[in-house]
């Protein structure tokens, strides 16, 4: 009966082993390691202008200036009444 424990302990030790050795090689092969962190973007918004007006007509807003840009369309508010 000791022979019997004996044996079953070292078949689970043996299947642990193996376990252990297939999962080192399937990461090996996978090649498993932290995703790449996008890097950290500084944008400066000081002076910009969500609702900047075209007040010449030309189709440009914020002339002259870093955020200088097309009049949208989509952006007018409309007043209420």
């Amino acid at each position: 009966m000791l022979w019997n424990v004996e044996f079953t302990t070292i078949n689970k030790i043996n299947n642990l082993k193996l376990i252990k050795s297939t999962m080192s090689r399937f990461a090996d092969l996978l090649q498993l390691s932290e995703p790449a962190l996008a890097p950290e973007v500084s944008v400066d918004l000081d002076g910009y202008n969500e609702n900047a007006s075209d007040r010449d007509g030309d189709g440009l807003v914020q002339e002259g200036t870093k955020f200088e840009r097309p009049v949208s369309t989509t952006s007018k508010k409309t007043k209420k009444k």
